[in-house]
């Protein structure tokens, strides 16, 4: 998307840092701030949609499930 790797690297902690800080601060809950900071038909709305479209709450319930079950696996 014509950032390179170290640029993408750095923009994506520094998101991440904001967001955790701001929801540590706000004492919002995560959907509640994210309903607060997205804008209607906004580039976020935009994407979001994108992962509902692909499934994406399915997806991450899946992997969490296989890393809970393979955990306990390991674990014995």
């Amino acid at each position: 998307m014509g950032l390179s790797r170290e640029d993408a690297t750095t923009l994506t902690i520094q998101t991440i840092v904001g967001a955790a800080a701001l929801l540590d601060e706000s004492g919002e809950t995560p959907t509640r701030l994210r309903e607060k900071v997205t804008s209607l038909k906004g580039a976020t709305a935009e994407a979001l949609a994108v992962f509902d479209e692909a499934g994406i709450s399915e997806i991450v319930a899946k992997a969490m499930a296989a890393s809970a079950r393979r955990s306990g696996e390991l674990a014995q």
